[in-house]
């Protein structure tokens, strides 16, 4: 195993290390991960200790849980990639709405606005955001040029 808090409770399976079509993705100090084949979300402990508010030890404890009580051919477990421990969205959604109701509200609110749209014959479609330009006002262009050449 990758981490030595990840106790195998299946000798000799490890988790899925190869995943090759995963990108990680590092916004305003968060990071995610994304499948690009099959979209699924993961993220990692010290993020998943972030969005519930539970110390990291509660989330290894539920790591383990998870890795004893279902198949590793379940494809909700935990995933390895580069050394780090990643959390799939499914798992996340079990729990969040008991250790962040707040955020499971938010998360639920948006997963519902896609779902009924998508019954009303509309498609959401992925897009990276933009980072955000700034405005540059060309009466001050000047004292901008000075600012940055200083």
């Amino acid at each position: 195993m990758d981490n030595p808090n990840l106790k195998s409770y299946n000798e000799g399976v490890a988790l899925n290390t190869t995943m090759p079509n995963l990108i990680e993705i590092n916004r305003d100090d968060t990071k995610l991960y994304i499948d690009t084949d099959s979209g699924a979300s993961y993220v990692s402990i010290s993020r998943c200790v972030r969005m519930t508010g539970m110390s990291v030890s509660g989330i290894w404890y539920r790591v383990n849980k998870v890795l004893s009580e279902r198949h590793l051919d379940d494809d909700n477990l935990p995933q390895t990639y580069k050394g780090k421990v990643l959390i799939p969205e499914s798992l996340i959604a079990e729990w969040i709405v008991k250790d962040n109701p707040e955020l499971a509200g938010a998360m639920m609110n948006a997963g519902m606005r896609v779902y009924l749209h998508g019954l009303a014959g509309y498609r959401y479609q992925v897009k990276e955001l933009d980072a955000p330009k700034p405005e540059i006002n060309p009466d001050n262009l000047d004292s901008l040029i000075d600012g940055l050449i200083q």
